[in-house]
């Protein structure tokens, strides 16, 4: 379930070579995640841990778990 109904973007920054349980830990601290250990749990079940991408993201609140994924997995240009 997305955090919030909240569709206002926030930009999220990712350094470079920063671990799963972090960038889970940094989304929820934002409050784009509920769940910290879920969304680590999410992206290593699914083998998407090492295409977690560095950069600066566009996300909302009201983004499901997966969308959130699916945007960090992307590198940007």
């Amino acid at each position: 379930n997305p955090a919030s109904v909240d569709d206002r973007p926030v930009r999220f920054e990712v350094a470079p070579g920063t671990p799963a349980r972090a960038i889970g830990q940094n989304l929820e601290q934002a409050g784009l995640i509920r769940d910290a250990t879920l969304f680590e749990a999410y992206v290593r079940v699914n083998g998407l841990d090492n295409r977690l991408a560095a950069g600066g993201f566009s996300l909302a609140p009201s983004m499901s778990l997966r969308e959130i994924v699916e945007t960090l997995t992307q590198a940007q240009a």
